[in-house]
């Protein structure tokens, strides 16, 4: 389904409530009000895919990144296109960054038409941050777009749903690229909020509300082989990891 007016305010998303599913295993990492927290826009049809069969890939990638990963319950119309709004809370920026490549990851093994070519992310950040994000004439995206290698476009305020606090920004290039993008824009964004000039307080989430665990009951099962290409692009991903 697809619903409008879902970001922030008082059409703040609905998450799935630990009510509607099996209790949350004690080994998963939770959220806090200190954690880091990075906002995403993932195509809606690739959400049975991120979880897996019994939440089996998202579980894996909250093992390996440490951070929280949550869904909301429904797509919103996003520049013509059905999205999802995915929360990722972190104790790191970099924690944030490694749980968004790994999605993307996955993305890009399961469902790459889903990604567009080249690969696309879209972060969502606070309308009222825009400017300083930009920076004085672009500057600041500019610099951020040499360093990248990533193209880098906000979306306008109509593109967004009606009553909307936050704002998609596209980025678009290589997945390494794409994530270095989007790690200096969330270092960009959390040295503002260190110092008090937005409207939410550093590592407060804007425009989710407390990440809960998403229900998996409802999902389809996922083809094994579609789950084994999913774990050896993890894989992959964790051995360079360890290379670097």
């Amino acid at each position: 389904t697809q619903g409008q007016g879902h970001f922030g305010g008082a059409g703040r998303p609905e998450m799935k409530r630990a009510a509607d599913e099996a209790p949350l295993d004690p080994k998963r990492p939770r959220p806090s009000a200190s954690r880091h927290a990075l906002h995403l826009l993932v195509p809606g049809e690739a959400v049975s895919l991120l979880i897996g069969k019994g939440g089996s890939i998202i579980k894996e990638l909250e093992a390996q990144s440490g951070c929280t990963i949550s869904f909301a319950k429904e797509d919103d119309l996003v520049m013509g296109e059905a999205l999802r709004q995915v929360g990722i809370y972190g104790d790191s920026l970099e924690a944030n960054t490694k749980a968004q490549s790994l999605i993307m990851s996955n993305m890009q093994a399961t469902c790459p038409e889903l990604l567009s070519t080249p690969p696309r992310l879209r972060v969502l950040v606070p309308n009222q941050d825009v400017g300083f994000l930009i920076g004085p004439k672009g500057a600041a995206i500019k610099v951020i777009t040499e360093e990248s290698g990533a193209f880098i476009s906000f979306c306008k305020e109509h593109e967004m749903p009606s009553g909307s606090t936050m704002r998609a920004v596209t980025l678009a290039g290589e997945l390494q690229a794409v994530s270095m993008a989007q790690y200096r824009l969330s270092e960009r964004h959390e040295s503002l909020l260190q110092a008090g000039g937005s409207g939410a307080p550093a590592g407060q989430a804007q425009g989710l509300p407390p990440p809960t665990w998403q229900s998996v009951a409802s999902w389809a099962v996922q083809p094994q082989q579609q789950v084994q290409q999913v774990q050896q692009v993890q894989q992959q991903h964790q051995q360079q990891q360890q290379q670097q």
